[in-house]
């Protein structure tokens, strides 16, 4: 079981580490070594934090939380994956939102948490702007 929540700007560092280790996952073969060994999450932690934190009014995060809790060992809670969506950005009908990011972590991929994410962060475009909807 997975809980999904808005983001929060302390869940910054492990939305980054996600990205990155996903990247580094998906990529290893098709990009060079060099390149994914080169991909750093704390460079992407600020910008994460800022987007939670002071980012669009109509744009939104959402986390999958690890269904185990506590995975980490101390107080954090782990995040499994993340949704970035909002305002679609190229598109006539300014009705239509986006999904901009989506990344589960490897280990917990194919266990429903990318299909948890969509579906929240679309029920999450719909209900900021009631004239929006995310993809489609």
């Amino acid at each position: 079981m997975v809980t999904i929540r808005p983001a929060l700007p302390n869940n910054a560092g492990q939305i980054a580490g996600i990205q990155v280790h996903t990247w580094q996952a998906t990529y290893r073969g098709d990009l060079p070594d060099a390149f994914l060994d080169s991909l750093d999450a704390s460079r992407r932690e600020e910008m994460w934090r800022h987007a939670i934190d002071h980012g669009s009014p109509v744009a939104a995060t959402f986390v999958a939380e690890d269904a185990n809790g506590n995975a980490n060992g101390d107080d954090t809670v782990r995040i499994s994956g993340f949704c970035h969506a909002g305002p679609a950005r190229d598109v006539v009908d300014q009705t239509l939102g986006e999904i901009y990011a989506l990344y589960v972590d490897p280990t917990a991929q194919d266990h429903g948490v990318g299909t948890a994410l969509m579906g929240l962060s679309r029920f999450g475009c719909v209900h900021q702007d009631t004239r929006r909807r995310c993809c489609g």
